[in-house]
């Protein structure tokens, strides 16, 4: 995986969401919807994938990101392929 950016402001997030796609890649964007006791990010942080395999954002402390990248890639569109 190749981690862009964990602390991502909604606008940059949206920008790079952007680029991605002119660049041709698919991207799956993951939101926090909801959260029980604490939890180490708010509803409504969000986290995008590449299909380069590139992460920008984290919805987790870092618990929770390798199934987010999983489940993006078994809804289809997003190459197991990581970027070197």
């Amino acid at each position: 995986m190749d981690i862009v950016d964990v602390d991502v402001r909604l606008t940059s997030l949206a920008e790079t969401i952007e680029r991605w796609a002119r660049e041709g890649q698919r991207v799956a964007v993951a939101t926090v919807a909801a959260t029980h006791k604490s939890a180490p990010a708010p509803v409504g942080t969000k986290m995008a994938v590449s299909s380069r395999g590139q992460i920008l954002g984290a919805v987790s402390g870092g618990c929770v990101e390798g199934a987010v990248v999983e489940v993006a890639e078994s809804l289809g569109g997003l190459s197991s392929t990581r970027a070197p």
